[in-house]
């Protein structure tokens, strides 16, 4: 052990990348503070045991990607099972868990945020306040009665769940149980009405950034009125 840490400690190369890591992260976070980034990840099929159908919320390091966690769980779980037998789930539908090979273990993830009431802003209004004592959180889902992700303004719904943990975050275990799931479906124009009240708050937080940033204004106005994904507020206001 003596040896094996002094080899350590005169790894002056491996000593430089890990400072440069670590200062490379600083920097990314400058102005930031540290919290987490959060994922629900789902586990399907008998070969998990008692965790066959059971969601969990990830609470993940600041800045984690979705491929990060997707190859970490992937290559976890494939030393115990196989690579042959994981299958990770990359969308955010319900999983129809009668069409699933039975000798496989499915693994779903997906991006979540910490999701309050509207009356819950009042007193959460610091970006701390709204990373501290959390316990529900939310994904959206977007569809069409024609089975397709995305479609015409008059055709586009959204389903929003609302997932709540046996605890709140943060906690000692970086993994919590999800105990009650709640979903929401928006109509068409309540999709168009949110998407335009989002922008709105994307301009008025870039109009008042200081020191200003006239990139950031620049992508946010392009964003609001040149947006070719929903079409822009032009098409919203003549579809409804």
């Amino acid at each position: 052990k003596k040896f094996s840490y002094r080899m350590v400690c005169f790894d002056y190369p491996l000593l430089l990348r890990k400072l440069h890591d670590a200062y490379t992260r600083i920097d990314q976070l400058q102005g930031k503070r540290v919290f987490g980034t959060y994922f629900r990840v789902g586990f399907y099929g008998t070969k998990f045991g008692d965790l066959d159908r059971e969601e969990f919320i990830y609470k993940e390091p600041t800045l984690t990607k979705l491929p990060e966690i997707f190859n970490r769980l992937e290559n976890f779980y494939a030393e115990r099972f196989g690579t042959e037998n994981v299958l990770i789930i990359m969308d955010s539908n319900v999983v129809d868990v009668n069409v699933l090979d039975p000798e496989k273990a499915y693994i779903q993830i997906t991006y979540v945020e910490p999701y309050f009431e509207p009356y819950e802003y009042r007193y959460r209004q610091t970006h701390f306040d709204r990373n501290f004592n959390i316990k529900r959180f939310m994904y959206a889902t977007p569809f069409t009665p024609n089975g397709r992700a995305h479609g015409e303004l008059h055709e586009q719904y959204k389903r929003k769940t609302i997932l709540t943990t046996a605890v709140h975050f943060p906690y000692v275990k970086t993994r919590i149980q999800v105990v009650h799931r709640t979903q929401i479906t928006l109509s068409p124009i309540e999709v168009a009405i949110e998407d335009i009240q989002k922008k709105t708050t994307e301009l008025a937080a870039a109009t008042q950034q200081e020191p200003p940033d006239p990139k950031i204004l620049q992508m946010v106005l392009q964003g609001c009125i040149g947006t070719t994904v929903n079409q822009g507020p032009l098409e919203m206001a003549l579809t409804f």
